[in-house]
């Protein structure tokens, strides 16, 4: 059987059942994948070959583009009566109330704010696992932030097919004085800071979308957003291949805790779940 090196791990503290602070040994799964592992470690194991349950429905995955409602913020920030943002507001309310999940398009983010995006996650996953705990903090020291694995609350947890970094984006000054911004490439910061600044800009249209679209004034939600103090994070999921997929989650199900989320999705298979 195949064994990690004594590096490849991420740590992972959490509180015991008597208060005590502990720490969990996490498998890195990136390394795992790199180097051929053709088991899975028990930790990861979700699903038993003797259980007779679907993991995934791949009928439903591969049409889920089909379901989910498209929305032209184009047309939405239109603001006007025409038949279009009428039909564009009943599609984002549809959505919202059946889904809670819309897929949009005409958003207006440049192609080269989502280019740079790509760019410096693929370099950042390119490094070396030695390189990229160098590079970022862990979650080991700053909550919730950096690089590794977060979420684990005990030592026999079964853990997510994944790593992942993770930033504050917003407000301004969140993350200032602590390492949890990527110092390789040298450009993820700026590259980020690029698409968040783009991102606010949907999310705020959304919200007063949605309030229109629900026949209330359309500040009714931002107004609960200031742009100095609320938070924007930033989370970078990584998947890289599994051994066993059949056996493994990637992302345990779970209902986001923000307002809204932005998804972007790049050099991915088939995989999202929405229920």
């Amino acid at each position: 059987m195949e064994e990690l090196s004594e590096n490849c791990f991420h740590e992972a503290t959490y509180l015991d059942q008597e208060g005590q602070l502990r720490t969990s040994r996490v498998p890195v799964v990136q390394e795992l994948a790199r180097r051929g592992f053709k088991h899975l470690p028990e930790r990861f194991i979700r699903v038993h070959p003797e259980h007779d349950f679907d993991v995934v429905n791949l009928s439903l995955l591969n049409n889920v583009s089909e379901v989910l409602p498209s929305i032209s913020m184009a047309k939405l920030r239109a603001r006007s009566e025409s038949t279009d943002w009428t039909r564009e507001l009943g599609e984002l309310a549809s959505g919202a109330n059946t889904w809670g999940m819309l897929i949009i398009k005409d958003h207006g983010v440049p192609g080269h704010v989502l280019d740079g995006v790509k760019d410096v996650v693929k370099e950042f996953f390119g490094l070396s696992f030695e390189e990229k705990k160098a590079s970022v903090g862990s979650y080991v020291s700053v909550d919730n932030m950096g690089y590794g694995r977060n979420f684990v609350k005990s030592e026999d947890q079964l853990l997510d097919w994944i790593d992942r970094v993770t930033v504050k984006a917003a407000s301004v000054g969140a993350t200032q004085g602590l390492h949890v911004w990527p110092q390789r490439p040298a450009d993820f910061r700026h590259a980020i800071e690029q698409y968040v600044h783009e991102a606010r800009t949907i999310l705020n249209d959304l919200l007063e979308a949605l309030a229109e679209a629900l026949s209330l004034e359309k500040h009714v939600f931002l107004q609960n957003f200031d742009p100095k103090d609320s938070e924007i994070n930033v989370r970078v999921n990584y998947y890289p291949p599994c051994p066993r997929p059949d056996h493994a989650l990637s992302l345990t199900p779970h209902s986001d805790t923000s307002a809204l989320t932005l998804l972007m999705q790049f050099n991915t298979a088939r995989g999202l779940q929405v229920l």
